[in-house]
């Protein structure tokens, strides 16, 4: 079912899928759309009742709400479509990983469980903080959007010194080598800039309410390594479980479908 969630000035897109009694919000990645959770929707629809939402800026959402999604405002959003105020499992990818655990870090009473599969969010990512936290990093990340030179040159030096690998060179040069993949990177980085996990609070949260973590990375993954993940589950070892796929980053593929599927049943 398709449905549109009138918020404010703002039309959420969101599916909905399956008709078990559990509850599941999804939340893709970037660049990405609620789409790419149907296949996992399906293996879930006798136990689970999914949401998988468009984000601002994403697919067919229509965001009015200016330059700036909080979580305050996410929440309101998702307690549409749960007026009974059931548990909830969250379930982030790539950075809506980020959203996930930004979520459960404001209102962890809502949530009962966290399904992360290669979570941004969890490494501070200093780029991304200086482009999106701060006030100069903000204004030079608008004047690259217009005037990419110098980064390109940067991007090379980088790589050619080994500060960044090949994966990380690829997916720089996809994001500023078109001026509208420019402007999209820009307006959605900014958009989603107070998502931003505080990993001891979410931490403390998770032990003191017994939530259950679980996590899958890829191998082969150089974008969001399994190293984030096993340095955030080792405060929480009772609640944390982390599964590595030999995979890369793409995790949301059907071969890996039967242990995501795992990871949220049980």
């Amino acid at each position: 079912m398709e449905l549109f969630i009138q918020y404010r000035q703002s039309r959420i897109f969101c599916r909905k899928m399956g008709t078990g009694p559990e509850l599941v919000f999804c939340f893709h990645g970037y660049g990405e759309c609620c789409d790419t959770f149907n296949a996992l929707a399906a293996s879930l629809e006798h136990t689970h009742t999914v949401y998988a939402f468009d984000l601002p800026l994403h697919g067919k959402t229509i965001w009015n709400e200016g330059p700036t999604c909080t979580p305050g405002m996410w929440q309101e959003i998702l307690q549409q479509c749960n007026p009974d105020q059931r548990p909830v499992t969250l379930l982030g990818y790539s950075i809506g990983g980020r959203i996930a655990l930004s979520m459960y870090q404001r209102y962890a009473s809502s949530y009962k469980k966290l399904v992360l599969i290669a979570p941004d969010g969890l490494h501070v990512n200093f780029w991304y903080w200086f482009s999106t936290q701060t006030r100069v990093g903000n204004r030079i990340f608008k004047h690259t959007v217009e005037k990419p030179g110098w980064i390109f040159a940067l991007v090379g030096i980088a790589y050619k010194t080994r500060l960044v690998n090949k994966a990380m060179y690829k997916i720089a040069h996809h994001y500023i080598d078109d001026a509208d993949q420019r402007k999209h990177l820009y307006a959605r980085w900014t958009v989603l800039r107070r998502f931003t996990p505080r990993l001891s609070i979410i931490q403390a949260a998770i032990q003191a309410r017994g939530t259950a973590v679980r996590m899958l990375f890829g191998k082969y993954d150089n974008v969001i390594p399994s190293r984030n993940g096993y340095k955030f589950a080792a405060p929480i070892p009772e609640q944390a479980i982390m599964e590595v796929a030999v995979a890369g980053h793409q995790l949301l593929k059907d071969k890996h479908l039967p242990l995501i599927t795992r990871l949220v049943v049980e």
